[in-house]
């Protein structure tokens, strides 16, 4: 755990099991969690920095009462457009970018007609 670095060696080693597990909870530590994709970056912007952390994992958590497979099925699909609309945003910005540098994308056209 990060605090248990700031203390004295001897205090850190003092602190049982039971004890160190309470102040897990306490203070809720979930930065010891390993996660599948952890991005963690500042941006120097001209207005200011800013912080961003992006995490991806599995959820530990349970799923809350009085949820039905309708429900389970709603919140599927909102988060499943919600990402397509993210990768889509994404790739929209890429495309921009590019143009704006000069990376040009062939036409369509001209695809098709490559493949004759």
């Amino acid at each position: 755990m990060r605090f248990l670095a700031r203390l004295s060696p001897e205090l850190a080693a003092s602190f049982t099991a039971e004890q160190l597990e309470a102040i897990r909870l306490a203070f809720g530590m979930r930065y010891a969690t390993q996660h599948a994709l952890d991005l963690r970056r500042t941006l120097h912007l001209p207005w200011g920095r800013y912080y961003v952390v992006l995490l991806v994992g599995r959820t530990q958590r349970r799923e809350a009462p009085g949820g039905g497979w309708l429900a389970r099925a709603g919140r599927g699909l909102v988060d499943t457009l919600g990402v397509i609309g993210m990768v889509a945003g994404i790739a929209a910005m890429l495309m921009v970018a590019g143009q704006s540098i000069g990376v040009m994308l062939p036409e369509p056209d001209a695809m098709v007609l490559a493949d004759r």
